[in-house]
């Protein structure tokens, strides 16, 4: 890499990764807001769109420790966005969205994906997928457990399912 890029690398790229980050978050938040969903919540929220998971699963997949998924879980239930779902193994169960839960998750979605189309709108298809794929090997590198590999062929699958069952984001 030239030096000049590298320097530009070094200078711009956390920079604008959190500005994107910042962003998406703090308009998650802010549209969830009207649905009663906190900010630790939208996580959630979004990890059960893609279908029911245990607890343990969702600690792993979101990368959070088990008393705040649990301190969640358990608004959430309160709020009636999630319930218990019994297709848990042994003792344990998976939590999935109710009716009301989906219907904030879908909602989501489609506000996301206009702010998504929005920031993106000047950019052809094989100029987002260099983009996409440019940063899916960033996080790779860093991955020194798997997690990130885990959570990318996770969004993948979840997208894919959805996509199969026309609920996907151009749904």
């Amino acid at each position: 890499m030239d030096d000049d890029i590298r320097m530009r690398v070094k200078m711009e790229l956390p920079f604008l990764v959190r500005v994107l980050a910042s962003d998406a978050v703090e308009k998650a938040v802010e549209f969830m807001g009207k649905f009663g969903v906190k900010r630790r919540e939208v996580r959630y929220i979004m990890a059960l769109w893609g279908g029911p998971m245990t607890q343990k699963e969702l600690c792993e997949t979101l990368l959070l420790d088990k008393a705040n998924t649990a301190r969640a879980i358990a608004v959430l239930i309160e709020n009636g966005l999630v319930r218990k779902d019994k297709r848990g193994v042994g003792r344990s169960y998976k939590v999935a969205l109710t009716p009301k839960g989906m219907e904030v998750a879908d909602t989501m979605n489609r506000f996301l994906d206009q702010n998504i189309d929005v920031m993106c709108a000047d950019f052809p298809d094989d100029v987002m997928c260099n983009v996409l794929n440019t940063m899916e090997t960033m996080c790779t590198n860093l991955d020194a457990d798997g997690s990130v590999a885990n959570n990318i062929d996770f969004i993948k699958g979840m997208m894919s399912d959805r996509l199969e069952q026309g609920s996907g984001p151009d749904s």
